[in-house]
């Protein structure tokens, strides 16, 4: 927080689920925190994308997403008037695409046996 406070621009990509810290995820607990407003993540997007613009006031623009959706791209403030967007899915299939196999069968869900 106190890094857009100081001007820097900031993008948080949180892909995990919400826990004890933060009920509505990292995007509320720093909304909260910045605005003393609260956010509530949606039950079927607990998931969330948000980019912060350091303007004052500081701008947050989120994008609530579920597990298997497709990562869309984000915008990565440079100034408080221009952005490039990052482009989230492309990037994580290409690492994606890097990961050993002997990983890749410990990450990936397990297929149900045949009856």
């Amino acid at each position: 927080m106190a890094a857009l406070r100081q001007g820097y621009h900031v993008l948080v990509i949180d892909l995990f689920p919400p826990g004890r810290c933060d009920p509505s995820g990292m995007h509320s607990a720093i909304w909260e925190y910045l605005t003393n407003e609260p956010w509530h993540a949606l039950p079927s997007h607990p998931l969330t994308l948000a980019s912060y613009c350091a303007r004052t006031p500081i701008t947050g623009y989120v994008e609530p997403i579920g597990v298997g959706y497709t990562l869309p791209d984000m915008p990565l403030f440079l100034t408080p008037d221009h952005y490039i967007y990052v482009p989230l899915e492309p990037t994580y299939m290409a690492a994606w695409r890097g990961v050993p196999q002997r990983w890749r069968r410990e990450i990936e869900p397990h297929s149900a046996p045949s009856p």
